[in-house]
């Protein structure tokens, strides 16, 4: 069986020591993902982010002191390379939407099954945003109830009809493999189109680029 040619670096940060302990093991004993620390609360995570330097971090929004929102707001403009999940008992859109205007890439709840967050990670790790139907949905609902709820940096600048029909796959939750089959293109040239996709709408990230995308209403949901 051949190795993994690079391994996923993970931080955990949640303030309740069972919790910790449960992804501990979750994670433990993979070839392709290493949990290098643990974070009991947002300050914590914020250091612990700027000296390991994590791929991924994986944080509760609940904590005693700095919740995981604020956190995720400070490390995304300190460590932008870090992809973050947001992992909760609280399956609310209000604090969905707040996770992604802070720069989370993914939302999960604590109920989730393991192969679900190791997927989570895998899928963060290479670029990818955990934004399915229907979380789409869910967003769309609460961005119709409060239409001013993101904040927007800068203008948008006009998309080519290939990459409006590669940003609509992208707000379906497709990875890039798929797009390109569906496309008939490589991977490649997807990669390509989502780099483009968002410089034009000035986000850092695929999850960043759906939600700005569906709420000024560049494509058209399927839902």
């Amino acid at each position: 069986m051949t190795a993994p040619t690079s391994v996923v670096h993970v931080l955990i940060a949640d303030d309740h020591p069972l919790v910790r302990e449960g992804l501990r093991s979750m994670l433990q004993d993979l070839d392709d993902i290493e949990l290098i620390g643990e974070a009991s609360d947002g300050l914590e995570a914020i250091r612990y982010t700027g000296d390991l330097k994590p791929d991924v971090l994986i944080i509760d929004i609940r904590m005693t002191g700095m919740d995981g929102i604020e956190a995720t707001r400070r490390i995304k403009a300190s460590q932008p390379n870090t992809a973050i999940l947001v992992l909760t008992v609280l399956d609310e859109p209000d604090y969905l939407l707040e996770a992604v205007r802070a720069g989370a890439s993914g939302y999960l709840l604590k109920d989730c099954s393991r192969q679900q967050l190791l997927n989570a990670i895998r899928t963060l790790r290479a670029g990818g945003s955990l934004l399915d139907p229907e979380t789409i949905g869910r967003l769309l609902q609460q961005l119709r109830r409060s239409p001013s709820a993101l904040t927007e940096n800068g203008t948008v600048s006009p998309l080519t009809s290939r990459e409006i029909e590669v940003l609509r796959l992208l707000c379906e939750g497709r990875n890039n493999r798929e797009i390109a089959e569906m496309l008939v293109v490589s991977v490649n040239t997807v990669k390509t189109h989502v780099k483009r996709i968002m410089g034009k709408l000035n986000v850092s990230d695929r999850t960043q680029a759906a939600i700005k995308a569906l709420k000024e209403d560049l494509v058209r949901s399927s839902s």
